[in-house]
C-alpha cells in the first residue's frame, strides 16, 4: 500500500510538472545601444545628420531640436502578426549628438534610441507601445547616418 501510494505521488508530481522550458521573458535591451564616434564637432554633425535622415532610404524629418537632440518624424512599418492580420506600427528615434570627453570641439557621440505606437487599424488611434522593443530600427538608422556623414 505504501509502495502504491509513493508511485502513484511521483506520477502525480511528474504530469503535474510537465517539461518546463525557460520563462518567456524579453530580452533585456536597456543596454543595447546604438551610437557611434564621429571626428566632426558636435554642431556640425547635427546639420549632417539632419542631411543624412531626410535622404531615402529614412526620409525622416526633424520633429523638434533642443541644442543636440533631434527627435524625428514617425515612419510607419508593418508591425506583428495578431490573430488575422498584422498591426500597424510607427517609429520615431531621438538622435543624441554629445561633445566627445577628451576633444569636445573636434569630436562627437551620437546616440540613436527609438519609440514605436502601435494600432490594430487604420481607423483607431496610435497608442505608445513601451513593450516593443525594435533596438534593429535603430541601427539602421545609425547605419544610414554612418554612410551619409562623412
Amino acid at each position: 500500500m505504501i509502495r502504491f501510494a509513493t508511485i502513484a505521488l511521483a506520477l502525480t508530481l511528474m504530469l503535474c510538472s510537465g517539461c518546463m522550458s525557460e520563462p518567456l521573458t524579453p530580452p533585456d535591451t536597456r543596454f543595447n545601444v546604438n551610437q557611434a564616434q564621429f571626428n566632426v564637432p558636435p554642431k556640425e554633425l547635427v546639420e549632417k545628420v539632419k542631411a543624412a535622415i531626410a535622404q531615402p532610404p529614412l526620409n525622416l524629418s526633424v520633429a523638434s531640436q533642443d541644442h543636440g537632440v533631434l527627435l524625428t518624424s514617425y515612419k510607419q512599418y508593418e508591425g506583428e502578426f495578431h490573430i488575422a492580420r498584422h498591426w500597424k506600427e510607427q517609429t520615431r528615434y531621438r538622435i543624441e549628438i554629445s561633445p566627445d570627453w577628451e576633444n569636445p570641439t573636434g569630436k562627437a557621440k551620437l546616440t540613436v534610441t527609438e519609440q514605436t505606437q502601435q494600432r490594430r487599424t487604420d481607423n483607431q488611434k496610435w497608442e505608445d507601445a513601451p513593450e516593443l522593443q525594435r533596438p534593429e530600427r535603430a541601427k539602421e538608422v545609425l547605419d544610414q547616418i554612418v554612410k551619409n556623414v562623412k
